[in-house]
Order: C-alpha cells, then sequence, then structure tokens
C-alpha cells in the first residue's frame, strides 16, 4: 500500500496476513500510522491498536521530533546478509535467520517482497516460491539460496549421497554441491551435465569423477523412465496391493449383520 520510503531512517512494516498486502511506514506520529492503515481497510478501532504497537516499536534514537508520540522505549534492529555478491540476480536478496524460520527479502526498482520459510518446509516447496513468487530464473541463483537455507536447517530434506572421494548434496530438483573430501573444496553444477575437468579442478579423481557421473546418470534414467521397476520394488509393491485387498476383504466381512444385510 503506498510506497517504499526512500529516506533514511527506521521503518515498520505491517502485513496483513489475510490480504497479504503490507504497508511500510516510517517515524510517523500515531494519528499518521493510523491514516496509513485505514488505507489498508482497517477499522478506526483495530488501526489505531496497530498504530499505537507501530509506535511503541520506535527507539530513541528514531525520534526526532518531540511531536511523534512513542509509547514505549523498545529497542530491536534486523540486519539481512547477502546471499552471494558477485550474483546479478541475488544482489537484490537479503535474508535473516530467525530462531524457526528465515525471511528473504528482494528489494529491486519494480518490486519488493519478502517471504518467511518456516522450519522444516520441504525443499520442493521452497523452490517452487523462490522461482513462481521471487521471479528467480537462473538455476545457480536457486541453488545458492537453497544452500544457504539447507546450512541453516531451515530446509532438513535435502537429499545427500556420499562416494569414496566425495560428499553430494542435491540443492535443488537441477543443481548439486559436490565437496571434495581431500581438499575440502566444492563446487554447484547441474545434475544433468557433471563436469569431469571442473572435479578434477577440485581434487577429484578420473575414477571418482566417473563414479559421480555414472550415480546421476541412473538417476536422470529413472526419471526419464518411471515405469522401469527393479523386482524388489515390483515386489513391495504386490504386498502392499495384498495387504489393502485383504483389510477391504475383512471390512466388508466386519460390516455384515444378520441376514446378511450390510450396515
Amino acid at each position: 500500500m503506498g510506497e517504499i520510503p526512500k529516506d533514511n531512517g527506521a521503518k515498520c512494516c505491517v502485513l496483513d496476513n489475510n490480504t497479504q498486502k503490507f504497508a511500510v511506514i516510517p517515524v510517523l506520529p500515531v494519528k499518521q500510522v493510523q491514516s496509513m492503515l485505514s488505507q489498508m481497510g482497517y477499522s478506526e478501532v483495530s488501526a489505531k491498536e496497530i498504530a499505537e504497537k507501530v509506535a511503541a516499536s520506535y527507539r530513541d534514537s528514531d525520534i526526532e521530533s518531540s511531536a511523534y508520540e512513542v509509547m514505549e522505549y523498545k529497542p530491536w534492529a534486523i540486519r539481512f546478509d547477502s546471499f552471494e555478491q558477485n550474483n546479478a540476480e541475488l544482489n537484490e536478496l537479503g535474508y535473516h535467520t530467525l530462531r524457526n524460520s528465515t525471511v528473504i527479502v528482494r528489494d529491486d526498482p519494480e518490486n519488493y517482497r519478502y517471504m518467511q520459510i518456516e522450519r522444516d518446509t520441504p525443499l520442493a516447496e521452497v523452490e517452487k516460491a523462490l522461482r513462481d513468487d521471487f521471479g528467480l530464473v537462473d538455476d545457480i541463483s536457486t541453488a545458492l539460496v537453497m544452500k544457504q537455507l539447507i546450512f541453516d536447517e531451515v530446509v532438513n530434506d535435502a537429499h545427500r549421497q556420499e562416494l569414496s572421494e566425495a560428499k553430494i548434496c542435491q540443492l535443488s530438483s537441477s543443481m548439486i554441491e559436490i565437496t571434495a573430501k581431500e581438499s575440502k573444496k566444492s563446487i554447484i553444477m547441474p545434475i544433468s551435465n557433471i563436469d569431469t575437468e571442473r572435479l578434477a579442478d577440485i581434487g577429484i579423481s578420473e575414477k571418482g569423477a566417473n563414479d559421480i557421473k555414472k550415480s546421476f546418470e541412473k538417476s536422470i534414467s529413472d526419471k526419464k523412465c518411471p515405469d522401469r521397476q527393479t523386482l524388489s520394488e515390483i515386489k513391495h509393491f504386490a504386498q502392499e496391493k495384498f495387504k489393502e485387498i485383504s483389510q477391504a476383504v475383512k471390512d466388508k466381512v466386519i460390516s455384515k449383520g444378520k441376514g446378511g444385510q450390510e450396515h
């Protein structure tokens, strides 16, 4: 609602969870804050209550005039860290990790967006949100954001694999991070294009690189042919299906009463 304030100084963001609309409010008297909240559709009573909470968050150093109505002193500050300085797409993004979530903001000339990712949100859901809601296009940008979220343990279902010479972590549906055990150096690359020469640069032998390549070539092949199942997978499916049918028969028998009438 309105424009993002361009001047320096403290700001407060008020988000309406129902409408997903928000206002970024500079340090203002309660009545002016209340007026801005009224534009968001709040009733007079609600706007006044929220405006007082906004004013209560002001610090002594934020206030430049006695005209401001300060309810109480409540020191707080949030510092947003950057993901990657040399990545153009990520230059507009910042993040702040809380106890059970991470907040990501995107601030560019055309868009100001933010999202809060709760701990244990599935990797696939976070990746989809980064692409759909934040508009990340570059696969490496998405992978770098996911790498940080995995490191901070906000996302906990990332697939990991350990081979003789390397540790592998899948950062997204298309990108993996490979870390050489000996050199401790890491590299991010597409699952569909494992570059053995780049792996040699971080100290992984030709055999080790080929092992990595083969392991992902198999997974890619399995994805392309989901109907191709192993004998053990077919047996497991048959066992589960048998259990399901057996239970259905038992339920049918139990549901019958005297005279064979179902109840």
